[in-house]
């Protein structure tokens, strides 16, 4: 018990640089459900000389373009800061998850940066919602640690791609680029292992995701094979 709140505390110190939440208007929500920064969320325009872009908090991002949409490191559970101390069980937020995910009858991909918790835990909840077409891009970590959760063939792990174009369909293609996380404490980046062996279950405390490989993606969407927007 002694040694447990200083390591709890340096869990906080380490991860608090990735736990940021969207400025936009907080709304007043009933329990069970935690109060989060929300906003009205914009329709698609149905011009495909616009390009939708949406931020969901956290690292989420969500882009849209002429039927054609991708999710990057949705996150939404946000688990409060004493299960990081006491190193509990990180719980989905299926709740929180249905009310704030957009629409996705028209997603094509998610994208996954690297494989921390809040970019990637909400991944295989919200993967089990999405057409089974929709594959999730990540590094080999984050394949390794979701293959017990998510069906083997939409999980699509890039570290070998990096610099060259994937398609996801005609319409949308991704460059993965080597990137870097930014440090979190002292120039370190914790939980930064590479899971190099698919896991017998999922991560579940905030330390058993291992970041790996991060990843930057170069996203274009294509109108007869030409960029549109990138």
């Amino acid at each position: 018990m002694p040694l447990l709140l200083p390591l709890g505390l340096l869990v906080v110190l380490c991860l608090w640089g990735c736990e940021k939440q969207s400025d936009t208007v907080s709304l007043t929500v009933p329990p069970p459900i935690i109060p989060i920064a929300a906003g009205p969320y914009p329709e698609q325009p149905a011009d495909p000389a616009w390009l939708n872009m949406v931020f969901l908090g956290a690292g989420g991002v969500h882009l849209q373009n002429a039927g054609q949409s991708v999710l990057a490191d949705p996150f939404f559970s946000n688990p409060p800061i004493k299960d990081w101390i006491l190193l509990r069980d990180l719980v989905v937020r299926e709740d929180v998850i249905d009310r704030y995910l957009p629409a996705t009858n028209d997603l094509d991909a998610i994208l996954v940066a690297h494989a921390h918790h809040d970019h990637a835990m909400d991944v295989p909840y919200i993967a089990a919602q999405v057409d089974s077409t929709v594959k999730v891009y990540g590094s080999e970590t984050l394949r390794n640690s979701l293959l017990s959760v998510i069906d083997p063939g939409r999980l699509v792990a890039l570290n070998g791609q990096a610099g060259h174009w994937v398609a996801i369909n005609d319409s949308l293609r991704i460059m993965p680029l080597l990137s870097g996380h930014a440090p979190h404490l002292l120039g370190r980046v914790f939980s930064s292992d590479r899971i190099t062996q698919p896991l017998a279950q999922s991560p579940r405390t905030v330390m058993d995701w291992q970041s790996g490989q991060t990843l930057s993606f170069v996203l274009d969407f294509l109108a007869s094979g030409q960029t549109r927007f990138r």
